[in-house]
């Protein structure tokens, strides 16, 4: 930009005018009246940026925006110092003194004086744009944090929650009982072991997986444009690994019951074999059941998340008689394809949870809300009385009907608190780096007929750190053999 550019734009339809030496392409994407041009609203003005093709959109002033209007220098050095003619085609328009602003001697000395500043250009690259574009925060109120900054649930927020998730179910498994096969530590008036209450309320692992599976399905479907067969080839990569290492875990455990002389339990038919190696059987392993329904999920989702775009509030009610009548079927019907019939319909809606909360991005509404209302001081004393409130309540209510709610309160409980301890976040992401093998092995070293090996820790306090120690063990020794067998599948780290 250079002179010529500043004398055409001093008449009034300064916009409808193209400097002979800014025509061709750059001016047709660019200028919202060429023809061919595609404008959208500026990310740093408000104003202008190229998107999809149509009329030019004004959007709200800012403060560069009414710099500009005011001040004839101003306006002089951003002609200057303009890296591309975009910047200036698509801002002066929206300016209604721009006849005034670029008067031939307010124009003339803002060109001479910024002739002086380009040796420093990251000034209207850097800095005005920055702070042109920062939000400006009410007078009086403390500052909150930004969405799109700062969203809540990222990838390592996910990776924590599913750390959560297969704590949650390693408790769930081992103290979810009154005939205990360990010592309880602690043991209340009526007889009830303590680790009793957590494990009743440690029922949401299933909950939590399936959030964090649907939030993740529906930022690929949307990453996809909404093509199913985009979305469903992407998908691919995540589903050989998870059917590797199914496989995998299943051949070393079937060697180690040979190897000790079981090998009956699990080669009694190639039917119950086969089964169990096409994903749709779980007699060797109880919680294999779900490696079948998220299979389903996954295939079904593109067309169901079509459905939720196009019809929200009809697929939430939808979802909501499905998970009742599943869970009538789950409990009053026996038979392999009523069994997986109710399993699916009562994970559906769950998944379906992480996928609204993905669509309107709820989570962030809720740590804005969370922010604006309660004070700092008592932030972290509320969130861990309402979690000691839930354990409490699912006590006195035993009933998996609630899962899907307690789980979600837990869930926001925790990505309220993460923020507020490193320590905590570090943990759960280790954790969740090795969730998907603990859950596949985790059960062969506490059940009777594999030896029960982590009962040998006679107290609930070690029962679970043996438990959890074994399966961690097992974890890396199915990601050496991952790495070994094949460079393609390496192991999952969770980031720090």
């Amino acid at each position: 930009m250079g002179l010529t550019s500043i004398v055409v734009l001093q008449c009034a339809d300064a916009h409808k005018k193209i400097p002979t030496k800014l025509r061709g392409a750059h001016c047709a994407r660019y200028h919202p009246d060429y023809p061919g041009s595609d404008i959208s609203v500026h990310p740093i003005t408000g104003m202008s940026r190229p998107g999809p093709p149509g009329p030019l959109r004004s959007g709200p002033p800012t403060r560069l925006c009414r710099g500009l209007s005011r001040s004839p220098l101003a306006a002089g050095c951003a002609v200057c110092l303009a890296p591309s003619s975009h910047f200036v085609l698509s801002i002066l328009p929206h300016f209604p003194p721009v006849s005034r602003a670029f008067r031939p001697g307010g124009a003339f000395f803002g060109a001479s004086a910024c002739s002086a500043l380009r040796s420093v250009p990251f000034v209207l690259q850097w800095l005005v744009p920055r702070w042109a574009a920062l939000p400006v925060q009410p007078k009086g109120r403390k500052p909150y944090p930004s969405v799109e900054d700062d969203p809540m649930i990222t990838r390592d927020a996910t990776k924590q929650l599913q750390g959560l998730a297969i704590l949650s179910m390693l408790c769930l498994h081992l103290f979810c009982t009154l005939d205990p096969q360990f010592v309880p530590l602690i043991q209340l008036a009526d007889g009830v072991p303590l680790a009793y209450f957590f494990g009743q309320a440690a029922d949401f692992c299933v909950m939590a997986y399936c959030f964090c599976s649907g939030y993740g399905l529906m930022a690929s479907y949307h990453q996809a444009y909404a093509d199913k067969r985009a979305y469903l080839k992407g998908r691919l990569p995540s589903v050989r690994q998870l059917l590797y290492t199914y496989w995998l875990v299943l051949a070393l455990f079937a060697c180690v019951a040979l190897a000790l002389g079981k090998g009956g339990a699990w080669l009694q038919s190639p039917q119950v074999f086969l089964g169990n190696a096409a994903v749709f059987g779980y007699s060797y392993n109880g919680a294999w059941w779900f490696l079948s329904t998220y299979l389903l999920m996954l295939l079904l989702s593109p067309w169901v998340f079509a459905a939720l775009e196009a019809h929200p509030r009809l697929v939430a009610a939808g979802a909501l008689l499905l998970y009742i009548a599943a869970y009538r079927l789950r409990f009053s019907q026996e038979g392999f394809l009523l069994g997986h019939i109710a399993r699916l319909g009562m994970s559906y809606p769950e998944l379906l949870i992480g996928a609204y909360f993905y669509k309107y991005h709820a989570m962030d509404w809720i740590r804005t809300q969370w922010c604006r209302i309660i004070p700092d001081r008592l932030r972290i004393p509320l969130l861990v009385a309402a979690a000691a409130a839930i354990i409490v309540g699912r006590r006195y209510v035993p009933t998996l009907f609630l899962a899907p709610i307690s789980g979600l309160a837990f869930l926001v409980i925790y990505l309220l608190l993460r923020t507020h301890s490193p320590a905590l976040q570090s943990l759960l992401g280790y954790f969740g780096a090795h969730s998907t093998n603990i859950w596949l092995v985790h059960m062969f070293f506490y059940l009777p007929h594999y030896g029960g090996l982590a009962y040998y820790a006679k107290y609930d306090v070690l029962v679970f750190a043996a438990l959890l120690g074994m399966s961690l063990c097992a974890s890396y020794l199915i990601m050496f053999l991952k790495k070994l067998g094949c460079r393609e599948f390496r192991p999952i780290r969770a980031n720090k």
